[in-house]
Order: C-alpha cells, then structure tokens, then sequence
C-alpha cells in the first residue's frame, strides 16, 4: 500500500471512530478506496477539497494512487483527472511543489466566490496536499479523547464500571438532593431517589381494593390525574425492552430521567457537539447493572430543545429494560420515587428473568445527573430465601455500599 492509500485509510479509521460526533460517512469508490467525506469545518480545507474531487471522479484518483507509486513516470494530457471540489478557501491562482525523486507536481486552482477547480496530474501529487493530509489525520486522531462509543478512552470507576469524559471532583453544593419533603430514607443516590417521586404505574394501580396484591390505593386513578404529571402509565413511551442487535437510542428528557436494566451494556450521553460522557458496564456471572440519569434542567421556554439522545450497545439483544420518567406538567420532575427504585432493586435480586427466573445476586447502580456530571456508583448483594417480593423490598432498603463518588465522601 503505497503512502497516499495509507492516508486515506488512516483517514477512514480515524473517522469511523467521529462518526457520532462529527457526523461524518465513509464512500466507498469504484476503486475500492474508502474516502472521508462530511469532516467537520475545522478540519483541512485542503483535506476536504481532497475528498470531494474523489467523491467526484473515484476512479480518476484512484489512478492516482496507483500513478503515485511510479517515480519515474511522467504526467501526460491523457493521464489527467479534473475534479471539481467545493471549499470556502480562496487558494493561489497556480501553486506548484516538488515531489518525492525527480517529480513535479502541479495543482491549479482557479476561485471563483463559491467553488474552486481543482486540476490534479493522475501521476503526480503536491506534496502541499499530503502534508495537509497528515495534518487533518493528526487533528482528527487527536479528537479521538472525544469520541463515543466503545473504543474511547474508558477509565477504571469502581465495580468493574469504567467512565469516559467524567470529572473527578463535582462541587457538591451545585447538586440537587433530597430534602424538605423530599424524603430519601436509604442514603442511596440521594440525588435521584425520593418520595414523592415519579412513578411508572400499571393497571392494578387503579384499583381501590383491598385485596390488591401491589398495594391499597384507595384513591384508584384520580391519585394519578391529579399528580401533575408525576405518575404516569407504562406504555410504549414509557417502557421498552431492546431487542434487535446493534445500537439503540432512548430519549434523556429535559426535566425528566431515564432508567436502564442489563446485565451488560455501555451507555453514551451527548454533552455537547464534540463530546460525550460515556460508562462501560461489562458482563460479569449472577450480576446486574442498572443505570439512571437525571435529563437537563427545563428552561422554561417553547422550542429550545433541552432533551438528549442517549445510545446504548454493546448489550445483549432481549436482556435490557429502558424506562423514561418524563418532566412534570408544569416542572421538572424532583426525583425517581425510591420505593419504586426498591421495588426495582427486590426484582432484580428475586425474580422477572433476571439471571434466569429466580433473580441476581449481585446488582451495581450508576446514578449520574447530566447538569452537575455528579456521578455515585453502589453495590447491593442480596440472597433469595423466597420468592416473596414484600420481604425483598424490606431487605433492599439495607447493605449497600458506596463505591465510587465524586460528590460526596464515601
């Protein structure tokens, strides 16, 4: 592989790598060549200019590079590409550089307000244009710190979680925690868990009868029309397992919060164009992880647009629940109610498939909020004397351990 197919196909690993971030997509050309298209404005204009012309004409510089490995081969009117490549640049009129051997290279560019046409010798190359090259590859590998996805630059937390793009220290006078009403009586994520809180709810919760087996709500659904939005129904929007392979995507609501169960997965949140806070949770026998996330603040105005896209993947397909606690009516909602977060951690413990039918030893809990980045990390370990899930919720409340905190001392 000669030195112009090695750029391109560094080009094209480093961009697979910002295909999230910088929104960029791979060409691939009649020659087989895979061409960075869609870089990102500050990246080489010339670069850009580059993977235009060959969008443009693929097998013209395909010749090229092939061409490009001959020293002593020389141009002829035959064996020239003409591209048209549209920047924003405003080049020399003619620019010429001396090549590797006894090559010359010329590059002629003639501006005009928008577009720019770019004469490229197919058995030759400006050796401007490869040093522009190598210095939009050396950019775009330097961004690699603020890539998504799997392959960044992961740093151990606690429990075998690993975190991406997480501070260290976190003011713990800028986080929201419980207090005055709000009541959190276990000490666990304190920041997202309190009563009253927001519930997800199912059709027995309607029901005034005694004899309901999830509890006595002599109130049946008017509890619910009047909470302001607070509790709400599980339903399609609400609740959903993953079940194709892959990457999924859910919805981090301003003013609300997402809650994930799995027993592996790496979770992704945009924090802003060219970054993201990321957690690798990986598979580990007769355990299960939840992760939840507090969404950004409402601003209080019509169509400025505070939600999130978070992605998930490296799960296994049929094995991870999503839930979304939306804002509130008039504001956002304050937290996750945690007897319903006990209920959640006494499921996953005793029964509902996890790990098989009769539930999960250990469990792991990332509690984050997107405003502060105040991250907690807890480990719960409960056996399963029975099935009965009223004494599981009781036992939830105690034995857990404070791992991993960048707000608060452990």
């Amino acid at each position: 592989m000669n030195r112009i197919e090695n750029m391109i196909e560094r080009g094209r690993q480093v961009v697979q790598h910002n295909r999230i971030v910088r929104g960029a997509a791979i060409l691939i050309g009649s020659t087989g060549a895979a061409i960075v298209t869609a870089c990102a404005p500050d990246y080489s204009k010339e670069f850009r200019a580059i993977a235009d012309a060959q969008n443009r004409n693929s097998e013209a510089i395909g010749a090229l590079a092939t061409k490009i490995a001959e020293p002593t081969a020389e141009p002829t009117a035959a064996s020239r590409a003409t591209a048209t490549a549209t920047g924003t640049r405003t080049p020399d009129a003619t620019a010429r550089a001396t090549a590797t051997g006894t090559r010359t290279a010329t590059l002629t560019m003639t501006p005009t307000p928008e577009r720019a046409t770019a004469t490229i010798g197919a058995s030759d190359i400006d050796a401007r244009i490869l040093r522009a090259v190598d210095e939009a590859i050396k950019k775009m590998e330097a961004s690699k710190a603020k890539v998504l996805g799997p392959e960044g630059p992961f740093a151990d937390l606690a429990d075998g979680v690993q975190g991406m793009n997480v501070p260290d220290k976190v003011d713990s006078n800028v986080v929201d925690t419980a207090k005055g009403i709000f009541k959190n009586t276990t000490g666990v994520g304190k920041h997202v868990f309190a009563d009253p809180g927001g519930l997800l709810v199912g059709p027995d919760f309607g029901s005034t009868s005694a004899q309901n087996p999830f509890g006595r709500n002599p109130e049946g659904w008017d509890a619910m029309y009047g909470s302001g939005g607070s509790i709400r129904p599980f339903s399609p929007v609400s609740q959903e397992v993953i079940r194709w392979a892959g990457e999924a995507h859910q919805n981090l609501p301003e003013g609300g919060f997402v809650f994930f169960s799995a027993g592996e997965m790496t979770v992704s949140i945009p924090k802003d164009k060219d970054s993201a806070v990321a957690f690798k949770m990986p598979y580990q026998e007769g355990h299960n992880y939840f992760f939840v996330a507090r969404g950004l603040y409402p601003d209080g105005k019509q169509n400025t647009d505070r939600n999130r896209t978070v992605s998930i993947t490296d799960y296994k397909p049929g094995h991870v629940e999503l839930s979304m606690y939306e804002s509130r009516l008039e504001t956002n909602l304050g937290f996750i109610s945690e007897g319903q977060f006990l209920q959640k951690v006494a499921t996953s413990h005793v029964t509902d498939t996890n790990c098989g039918a009769e539930g999960c030893s250990d469990l792991t809990a990332i509690l984050y909020d997107a405003n502060t980045d105040a991250l907690e990390i807890w480990k719960h370990s409960q056996d399963r004397p029975s099935a009965n899930l009223d004494d599981a919720i009781k036992r939830a409340k105690s034995g857990w351990t404070l791992s991993y905190s960048n707000w608060q001392t452990r």
